[in-house]
């Protein structure tokens, strides 16, 4: 073999390898970049669940989440992850008659009341909607639960609690 075949194969090795190395590198990005905005989204939410709890303490059983699910037809409710989203919206709807029937999660977590259902369910128990909670698996959650055949309204805790404290 010639040197200098020699040395273009060699450089399209180097090439290659600084294009997987490229590629890597950008996936890693993308992961941290969605992690950042997750957290970003939940920083915002925070900032307006604060308004929101100040108006729940203002209204007391009167609050604007518990009339507009009322409203809706949104008594018996499910939530889909349990996040500091979950812990919020359990403390608004505390002894107001929208009865959270269960938690779906993964890990040991009791709460008194509320029975905990694994995320490996094929399906769930029937409620009037699921709030999930997870913000940054929503768009899977979402297509998981309507694939199994989900007979309830679904909508996104973030957006759902974001649109209430407007």
């Amino acid at each position: 073999m010639s040197e200098n075949k020699a040395n273009k194969e060699s450089g399209a090795v180097t090439d290659l390898t600084l294009f997987e190395d490229n590629q890597r590198l950008n996936k890693q990005l993308n992961e941290v970049e969605k992690d950042r905005d997750k957290w970003r989204r939940y920083s915002d939410l925070f900032k307006q669940l604060l308004v929101c709890n100040k108006i729940v303490g203002q209204f007391g059983h009167d609050n604007p989440v518990v009339e507009d699910l009322k409203q809706n037809g949104y008594v018996n409710i499910a939530i889909y992850g349990y996040s500091e989203i979950t812990k919020i919206f359990i403390h608004i709807l505390k002894d107001t008659e929208i009865k959270i029937r269960y938690i779906v999660e993964n890990g040991n977590i009791q709460l008194t009341g509320i029975p905990i259902y694994p995320r490996s369910l094929e399906q769930y128990p029937k409620c009037d909607i699921i709030f999930v909670a997870d913000i940054q698996n929503y768009d899977y959650i979402l297509n998981k639960l309507k694939n199994q055949g989900a007979n309830y309204n679904i909508c996104s805790l973030e957006r759902y609690l974001r649109r209430i404290s407007e």
